[in-house]
């Protein structure tokens, strides 16, 4: 009982400990869907900024041509206008300060269409800084000035620019009228006949994570390359700045890498501008673990909760009143019967039923006591009695054999003096009388032996193929004077020698034919031998007698192979027999390491099987 209990509590364990691992196993698949979730989400914010970028850029590079479209509109309408004026009229425009006065035509007309343009993009200045986070938008005038993209190139590489359309550079530069770093400078040169008119400069907002409402824990460092120039919004990590600063785009994703940071980067196709993403694996880990926790928190609280009121209610309700009965059934072993104290009341009952147990049982061991000598008494006095039946059968057997032999004889005798057929036929009666007789002395002597103990085996060759054939013509008479058919089958397969009792096998033969012709009006008796098994040292044989007699009823198959027993009263008093035949049959087929079963259909008929292991070699003889 004890250890029925210990079970119960390791299986609680152990079921705790599968919610446990299963708990764990759940976190961790959820922590690594969150894992990947949390990149596909970074991959898919840098790339919207990146995406954002080339489409500003785009979107800076047409704002910048329409304007320039503007202001050179607008210079040659100053420039018809001025030209179709007289010089009188013109001065006046001059002293009203419609146009800028210069000594070339041309000159006030473009200087006056860059100060109507810049006046436009100052009070447009909130609009563009909503729609496109400009800054600043403004035309520089330069007159004069010859072409030379060459050596614009090289001045803007000079300070960490780079060409990002016709005439149109992207410079990373502070500016300087709002506080603020993250800012880039996009210039868009004016050319007409060959000669730069000056530049259009925009300065704009850096695209960070910030302007697109993105999770600040999540996008936690840029480093952007425009060019092959450095522009980070914030300072890098302090023990790889100096080695940042000196690194191409790819030595610093490969040392990010190697200093454990995870990196997501964007290459612009069109813009020659790189952006990398980086962010420590230890911060990320922990921005996932807080995710899942935080996903997890109220089922861990739950579980953990209803474990310890499960684990709680288990030991006071049943685990410790289950330790408590298992010591008060060992002290009751002893014993002693003091009930034990702060017992639940729903568990009294059953220490009350575990003492009344043992008090009664002590009652029972008492009546056992006495009931046992009066059972060993009378075993004693069944036993002498059951020997003295074996003694008694067998001397009667012996005594009874001498006399049945001696009226044999002198039967046998007489029938040789006398000729009168009707005395021949009284002596024949007399003869046939004193063989079945004979036959049940024998039949006792053998069941006296058998239930003594006492059978031998006599050990000896046997031709299976000749003792059939003897078997054969000894019935074979008897058969065709009644009118059945005898057919005998026999396996060719089956060993020419074999070592057993001869004499035990043919008596269960005959026995089992004697019982067929006995029960059979009509039909046939079959005998059929097979070799069912052999290896080198033995051959198991079955050994069927089959006949088409009148069957046995179900429920008297087993009842057949009791001793003095018969399959009911008609059949002893109808077919005459002590009802020993199949008993000793049974035993001695299992005195010889065999069996003996039956299977049987009502007025079909019924097929008795011997399964009997003969040897191959020759043994010595056994006594069962």
């Amino acid at each position: 009982m004890k250890k029925l209990f210990w079970r119960i509590t390791m299986t609680f364990w152990i079921l705790f400990g599968v919610v446990v691992v299963s708990f764990t196993l759940t976190f961790y698949l959820n922590y690594e869907k969150i894992y990947s979730q949390k990149l596909l989400e970074i991959d898919r914010d840098v790339n919207k900024i990146g995406t954002q970028i080339d489409m500003n850029i785009g979107s800076y590079e047409r704002l910048l041509k329409t304007e320039e479209y503007k202001l050179l509109t607008l210079t040659e309408e100053n420039l018809k206008i001025m030209e179709s004026l007289s010089d009188e009229e013109r001065n006046h425009l001059f002293k009203e300060g419609v146009f800028i006065e210069t000594d070339s035509v041309y000159e006030s007309a473009y200087l006056s269409a860059v100060e109507s343009v810049n006046n436009l993009l100052s009070k447009n200045r909130d609009l563009y800084e909503d729609d496109h986070r400009i800054l600043d938008f403004k035309v520089v005038p330069l007159l004069n000035v010859e072409v030379d993209e060459s050596l614009l190139d090289d001045a803007f590489e000079s300070v960490q620019g780079v060409r990002v359309g016709e005439n149109v550079y992207l410079l990373n530069e502070e500016f300087e009228e709002i506080d603020t770093k993250r800012s880039w400078t996009v210039y868009k040169f004016i050319e007409n006949e060959g000669k730069f008119l000056g530049y259009i400069r925009l300065a704009v907002r850096t695209i960070g994570p910030e302007t697109y409402g993105l999770n600040s824990d999540q996008i936690t460092g840029m480093i952007y390359y425009i060019g092959g120039s450095l522009y980070m919004d914030e300072e890098p990590p302090k023990d790889l700045s100096s080695k940042i600063m000196s690194s191409n785009f790819e030595e610093t994703s490969q040392l990010l890498k190697d200093n454990e940071y995870y990196t997501n980067r964007y290459i612009s196709s069109t813009k020659n501008i790189k952006i990398m993403y980086y962010i420590s694996n230890k911060d990320l880990t922990r921005s996932i673990l807080r995710e899942t926790i935080s996903l997890f928190e109220f089922s861990t609280i739950l579980l953990t909760l209803l474990f310890f009121f499960a684990s709680y209610t288990l030991f006071i309700v049943i685990i410790r009143p289950c330790y408590l009965l298992i010591e008060y059934v060992e002290r009751c072993g002893t014993g002693d019967y003091s009930m034990p104290t702060r017992i639940n009341s729903s568990w009294k009952a059953s220490f009350l039923m575990v003492r009344n147990a043992y008090l009664e049982n002590e009652r029972l061991l008492k009546v056992k006591d006495n009931q046992s000598q009066e059972l060993e008494f009378a075993w004693q006095r069944a036993l002498i009695a059951s020997q003295a039946k074996t003694l008694f059968l067998a001397k009667v057997s012996h005594e009874l054999k001498t006399p049945l032999n001696a009226i044999k004889g002198y039967v046998q005798l007489l029938k040789l003096s006398i000729e009168q057929p009707k005395q021949r036929k009284q002596l024949e009666i007399i003869e046939h009388s004193s063989d079945i007789l004979l036959k049940h002395v024998n039949e006792l002597l053998d069941f006296s032996m058998i239930e003594d103990g006492k059978v031998k085996l006599s050990i000896a060759k046997i031709n299976v193929f000749q003792m059939l054939s003897t078997i054969k013509e000894l019935f074979f008479v008897e058969m065709a004077n009644k009118g059945i058919q005898f057919i005998v089958k026999t396996d060719e397969s089956i060993p020419d020698e074999l070592y057993g009792d001869e004499g035990r096998i043919k008596q269960i033969i005959i026995n089992l034919v004697s019982n067929a012709i006995k029960f059979t009006e009509k039909g046939e008796i079959k005998i059929d031998v097979n070799l069912d098994y052999q290896n080198e040292t033995d051959a198991y044989l079955s050994i069927k007698v089959k006949d088409t007699g009148k069957g046995i009823a179900p429920d008297k198959l087993e009842s057949i192979f009791e001793a003095f027993t018969q399959e009911n009263n008609t059949i002893s008093r109808r077919f005459g027999g002590t009802g020993l035949g199949l008993s000793i049959s049974k035993r001695l087929a299992e005195a010889m390491g065999g069996r003996l079963t039956v299977e049987s259909v009502v007025d079909e008929g019924s097929m008795f099987t011997l399964f009997l292991p003969l040897s191959k070699y020759l043994t010595e003889e056994q006594e069962t």
